[in-house]
């Protein structure tokens, strides 16, 4: 124990007396001032709580809806934890005010957020509700009535028909007893209430006014390259009445689609899904799901025929129709009070089938198949465009309406075959061209149609049972059409029974409709509307023509030559976004190739491999004009691929697919298919559109998948309802997080849902590319990054230097004594990236990943194109600059006469050259604008074309025609 003398502790008693005294005269003074001094201060706080409490429940709920939509999680569950939410917020609120008046003696005014306890509410709160509209419609013949129908239903195909006379009406049971419904309803979006949506987001009106104001101030040499539809003609002549951002157009997408994914008794149900694209928009925002409306999804489980489908259109038609000119005001970002919007719809996006549906032409098996000419079927063979005449607008205009005129069904059968054409609803927009705004979409046409034949038909690389449904999968329904209706009964068509889905494995989404109880499909109900490859389907015949007249047996592989193209599809070096097709290749169990498999296979493979089995062959043996055949093939491949089109180009793809034609014609004794003479059309498709790849059915077919993959209880009644709403709510979900900006208060939450969206690749590429390092430091920031970046190699650093004082601005080493006054020096830290993204694509150096380390570069100095590895990337500063840089080795070019001696030095356009396979000794320095595009690589062995060293073969197409 210490002793303490009684004078020091009367001193400390005495002091602490006074501190006590002069805290309370401190906190009674606290207690004086607040009315007055505090008054303010607590009106601010007040404010800032009113302000950031909306915020805190905005967060919540949307964190919520994107689990409910994105993640799959059902609506119970979402439900649980917006309730766990709004306790936990209630909770901490408490805490926090009892703290505050416990330790300040002070009571603050908070407020726990009104955060929703369903998230039907909160889709309501966060205006990502859409307004789905569904109305009755005839489950056989499609006909659509307002809110009241009769029992059933009184649509005649023609007046001396008989009545459809389908029953509408079914009674089901429900948990407050027996009910009227109708049997089939057929699901819209509201176009109003989406097109109010669209127009109300300010990245969307922005792009519409840029869009406008470099069309109207940088107009194109039509006759010059053409990269995306705003510099074609078409666009020309549709923008040639319109004047302002507001006049938009809208290309249709239709196609139809099985939601099972999977087979039962063998069959599939289809639906089918309406979609307008806003041509309006830069290709990068054109198909996003989120810029895209869902008209609407024909219910299921058969399709419409091609008479049946104008119930569909003639409503959307009609939608679309008030918006026709003069126009309709509707409010958007900038003008709230509303702007006069326009539109016209064009072109029509879709595969055969569906074209032939909705455009009002015949099918595949007609005499006239063709909706582009009048060549008749017999005469499929013919290669002379001069053969065969152009048809007109004006003229299919006049031969609908005829048709549309007949009284009878053998009177329109009749006129149907003879002209090639039926009317349908597009008719009723002035503005439609049944020729021109008709798109031949050159997925289902030239990948899945004339890559595929070749691979499948003429190869025989696949099962011997070949699927080309494709082509004539309409031909029995055809001929029953056109069949004389005197007595014609329109109760052929199979019986639509009130039939539900098998129950899912997977969880039920939150939907407001009981489960589904069990039962079995009646397998004539059920059409196969598949229009992929498939395995085990029986082979379809349809004549074509005369038989061809080649004398050559069917060509096969041989078992060698196979077994080398298996192994090069697994040993060719692809970059991490294409997928490698299968090594099997050919064998059945490998299943369907998608349409994004046949194009790797033939433009980004097979121009590696192919020549090496026929190029040792003499120059006219059979072998040599398989190879002439295979390279015509893929020039036109390139052209059609591309994403830029010319003059040049579309004469290069006459006479290269000319070519190819006469060529299998001669070589393999297989007859063409429709799609053979179809792709005769794409020079004036081109001509009128520009490349058809800016305007193809991938990204309809990815919607297709989106729709599929959306959980549902599987009744069929309900499908296309539960389809349709909650892929138009994940698209506005998908337009909420992606209209953030920066300083949004939200942006945070949104930069973490938009990176574990497993649907938002595109954005996720987009902001890492906005990510390369480029932004400008502040003097701290410079210094934080100086000390954690490592020293530079010193041969890094002298080709880095050289290089920014060559391409950029004077600069002096670091190391330079004494140093040059005005000049900034270079530093010698940099980080060491191993990926990097340009333009939405990876790259890597060659250790992280060799697919995406080889590119195509174009050389700083000279302009010109080469090829190379990437060997390593580096980030430095350029004072408070951060630049990146990329150090490739480039490929080292074959001595000439070595070169001489392969086939590539004479198939001068199959994009595909050979290179010495030594490590190149040196490197050059590159920045992100140089580099092009990824190439695709395969290592040969010594001795491959008789070049006595390892060669390394380089095929550059992955470019695309960007420059």
């Amino acid at each position: 124990m210490v002793n303490v003398s009684a004078s020091t502790r009367t001193r400390h008693e005495d002091e602490e007396a006074r501190v006590r005294s002069e805290g309370g005269r401190d906190e009674q003074a606290t207690g004086n001032i607040l009315p007055s001094f505090g008054a303010d201060v607590e009106g601010a706080f007040k404010e800032e709580l009113a302000r950031s409490t909306p915020l805190l429940s905005q967060l919540c709920c949307t964190l919520v809806i994107w689990l409910h939509l994105r993640a799959g999680i059902s609506r119970a569950t979402s439900n649980v934890i917006l309730r766990s939410l709004k306790l936990i917020l209630a909770t901490t609120f408490t805490i926090i005010r009892v703290a505050a008046q416990a330790a300040m003696g002070v009571t603050i005014p908070l407020t726990s957020p009104d955060i929703p306890v369903d998230v039907r509410t909160a889709l309501k709160q966060r205006l990502i509700e859409p307004v789905i509209l569904r109305t009755i419609c005839c489950p056989r013949c499609f006909l659509v009535y307002g809110s009241a129908a009769p029992e059933q239903c009184t649509w005649r195909e023609s007046p001396r028909s008989r009545v459809c006379a389908t029953s509408l009406w079914t009674t089901r049971n429900t948990s407050q007893g027996p009910k009227r419904v109708p049997r089939c309803l057929y699901t819209t979006q509201c176009f109003d209430d989406w097109l109010r949506f669209f127009l109300g987001r300010q990245m969307i009106e922005d792009a519409l006014i840029r869009s406008f104001q470099l069309y109207r101030d940088h107009r194109s040499d039509v006759d010059g390259d053409v990269h995306d539809v705003h510099e074609s003609r078409a666009w020309h002549k549709l923008h040639g009445e319109f004047s302002n951002p507001y006049n938009l157009v809208f290309g249709i997408y239709i196609d139809w689609f099985n939601p099972l994914t999977n087979r039962i008794a063998g069959k599939k149900v289809s639906y089918g899904a309406i979609v307008l694209y806003c041509m309006n928009l830069p290709p990068e925002l054109r198909f996003r799901p989120e810029n895209v409306y869902i008209a609407g999804i024909t219910p299921g489980p058969n399709a419409p025929n091609m008479i049946t489908i104008s119930h569909i259109l003639e409503l959307l038609i009609n939608v679309v129709s008030r918006y026709t000119s003069p126009g309709h005001h509707v409010p958007t970002f900038h003008h709230p009070q509303g702007m006069l919007i326009q539109l016209v719809l064009a072109p029509l996006i879709a595969d055969i089938e569906a074209v032939r549906k909705t455009a009002g032409f015949m099918s595949h098996s007609a005499n006239l198949f063709c909706s582009f000419c009048d060549l008749p079927s017999q005469r499929i063979e013919e290669l002379n465009s001069s053969a065969w005449t152009e048809r007109s607008a004006q003229t299919v205009r006049a031969q609908a309406e005829q048709w549309r005129s007949l009284v009878t069904k053998k009177a329109k059968s009749e006129q149907a075959t003879s002209t090639g054409v039926r009317w349908t609803p597009f008719y009723l927009m002035p503005s439609w061209n049944p020729i021109e705004h008709v798109m031949l979409g050159y997925m289902h046409n030239w990948i899945e149609g004339i890559l595929k034949h070749q691979q499948r038909r003429l190869w025989n690389i696949g099962p011997d049972k070949e699927n080309v449904a494709d082509t004539v999968e309409s031909h029995a329904s055809e001929a029953s059409e056109l069949e004389s209706d005197a007595s014609s009964d329109t109760h052929s068509l199979n019986a639509v029974s009130d039939v539900e889905m098998p129950p899912s494995s997977s969880t039920p989404s939150g939907g407001s409709t009981p489960r589904a109880s069990r039962f079995t499909l009646l397998p004539d109900d059920l059409e196969d509307d598949s229009d992929s490859d498939s395995d085990d389907e029986l082979d379809i015949t349809v004549n074509f023509g005369p038989a061809p007249t080649s004398s050559h047996p069917p060509f096969h592989f041989t078992a060698v030559q196979l077994s080398l193209i298996r192994s090069v599809i697994a040993l060719v070096t692809l970059p991490t976004y294409l997928d490698r097709p299968p090594t099997n290749l050919g064998e059945a169990k490998h299943g369907k190739l998608k349409a994004d498999t046949y194009l790797t296979l033939f433009a980004f493979i097979f121009p590696l491999i192919i020549p090496e089995l026929w190029w040792a062959f003499p120059a006219l043996s059979y072998e040599r004009q398989l190879l002439d055949s295979f390279y015509h093939l893929m020039v036109a491949t390139f052209v059609i691929i591309s994403y830029v089109t010319s003059v040049h180009d579309r004469t290069l793809f006459s006479y290269h697919y000319i070519s190819y034609r006469r060529s299998i014609q001669e070589l393999f004794p297989v007859g063409s298919l429709p799609n053979h003479h179809y792709a005769m059309h794409y020079p004036g498709i081109m001509e009128n559109w520009g490349p058809v790849a800016s305007l193809s059915e991938f990204a309809g077919e990815r919607l297709n998948g989106q729709l599929q993959r959306t959980k549902t209880n599987r009744r069929m009644r309900d499908m296309d309802f539960t389809m349709l709403r909650q892929t138009a709510r994940r698209a506005r979900l998908q337009a909420l997080l992606h209209d953030t900006t920066p300083d949004d208060s939200t942006s945070g939450l949104t930069a973490i849902l938009t990176e574990a969206d497993p649907d938002a690749e595109h954005t996720r590429t987009a902001n890492a590319a906005s990510q390369v390092p480029g932004n400008t430091l502040t003097s701290y920031q410079l210094a934080q990054f100086l000390v954690a970046a490592p020293l530079l190699d010193e041969a890094h650093y002298v080709l880095i230097l050289r290089h920014v004082q060559t391409y950029i601005r004077p600069f002096q080493p670091f190391d330079q004594l004494p140093a040059q006054p005005d000049i900034p020096i270079l530093a010698p830290n940099a980080k060491r990236p191993r990926t990097l993204v340009i333009n939405r694509r990876t790259y890597s150096d060659m250790v992280q990943h060799r697919g995406n380390s080889a590119v195509q570069y174009r050389d700083p100095t000279s302009n010109v194109r080469h090829s190379g590895f990437i060997q390593a990337i580096r980030v430095i500063p350029l004072e408070h600059q951060l630049r990146t840089f990329v150090l490739v080795s480039p490929h080292a070019p074959l001595p000439e006469h070595e070169f001489l001696r392969t086939p590539y030095a004479h198939y001068k356009l199959l994009r595909t050259t050979i290179f010495d396979a030594a490590p190149s000794p040196t490197l050059i320095v590159l920045e992100p604008k140089d580099i092009i595009a990824h190439v695709t690589t395969l290592l040969r062995p010594m001795g491959t074309y008789g070049v006595p060293r390892q060669t390394l073969v380089v095929c550059s197409s992955l470019d695309r025609g960007l420059v």
